[in-house]
């Protein structure tokens, strides 16, 4: 467990990230801290319009080599197959 700050009444024990990330959020934030941070959660958007997710089988060696890739490409698995498939599809 990290531990940030002093604890005051504790001798020689820290307090823990949590409690200081909770200390700094009673007190509040001012608009210009929470100005150009992103809003909401989920998955960024990969485009203009609403997505599919699709399922697929990958035998074993299949999905090792699209692993190996996506850690070379520095890409998430998901979109070395998005790539793959569109490339296949422009190919026909």
């Amino acid at each position: 467990m990290m531990f940030e700050a002093p604890w005051p009444g504790r001798r020689g024990r820290r307090r823990p990230a949590v409690l200081c990330f909770a200390a700094e959020a009673e007190r509040g934030y001012t608009p210009e801290q929470l100005a150009g941070k992103p809003r909401g959660r989920g998955r960024p958007p990969l485009g203009d319009r609403a997505k599919t997710v699709e399922s697929v089988r990958l035998d074993p060696a299949l999905r090792a080599q699209t692993i190996k890739r996506a850690d070379a490409d520095g890409v998430s698995v998901s979109e070395v197959v998005r790539r793959a498939l569109s490339e296949y599809l422009r190919s026909a």
